[in-house]
């Protein structure tokens, strides 16, 4: 039975659980049919029926557990399907052109399950020190979580284009003066992330999280740095 106890917890935890009603057979004969929600600390099973009402068992009332192609099994940690937001900041960053820069960015748009996100998003880079800027990137996003717990693995990419504008220092040998000179212009714009995710509640999460960025263009740069998100 303990073996049985810790199959549930694996099935209620692993990844990319296809779509499927649960079905719990008791000790006594009764079968309950719904959604697992969760498994508590001291060892209940959460489940949710079609008609909105839960019920909990423990180990010993239950027989076995089987699965039916219905519903999608998820706990309180999952992503929700549906429309979904992050807003994301990232203080210090180091870039390939001996600067730091201060990157803030939003995305939006569909959680096709707990493990895809696809959407698009704006944000907004100032680079300072030994170049002086300020980008915008507009980018499509992909995101992928990893495991249903209260800490989870989370990861993703971007793709899209950037404008920026900065004044960049140059020489003028014939006059033997340093001046800087506008400079304004577009480029390609990428970046890869992995981190973790911490949700607090069904809809909302803090993202933690190792992101770089390469941009090529008129102010061509490899940008590393940890960012800061909220998920909504």
């Amino acid at each position: 039975m303990k073996r049985f106890f810790a199959s549930i917890i694996a099935v209620a935890c692993c990844i990319g659980i296809a779509t499927a009603q649960d079905i719990v057979y008791l000790n006594n004969g009764s079968i309950i049919k719904g959604r697992l929600t969760e498994i508590t600390l001291d060892q209940k099973v959460i489940v949710q029926t079609q008609d909105g009402n839960q019920y909990a068992f423990t180990n010993d009332e239950i027989h076995r557990v089987t699965k039916d192609k219905d519903f999608v099994v998820e706990t309180k940690f999952s992503a929700p399907k549906g429309y979904r937001g992050f807003a994301e900041f990232s203080p210090l960053a180091i870039s390939a052109q001996n600067a730091l820069s201060f990157n803030l960015s939003t995305t939006h748009g569909y959680q096709f399950n707990h493990n895809v996100f696809l959407g698009g998003g704006v944000g907004i880079n100032i680079g300072y020190a030994a170049d002086s800027h300020i980008s915008i990137p507009v980018f499509a996003e992909f995101r992928g979580n990893v495991g249903r717990r209260q800490v989870q693995f989370t990861y993703g990419a971007r793709l899209g284009t950037e404008y920026g504008s900065g004044y960049r220092p140059r020489y003028d040998e014939v006059n033997d003066v340093l001046y800087s000179e506008l400079v304004s212009g577009f480029g390609v714009y990428s970046g890869v992330r992995v981190g973790m995710r911490i949700p607090y509640s069904q809809h909302c999460a803090i993202n933690l999280s190792a992101i770089t960025t390469l941009t090529l263009g008129t102010f061509s740069n490899f940008t590393t740095g940890l960012s800061f998100g909220f998920e909504f």
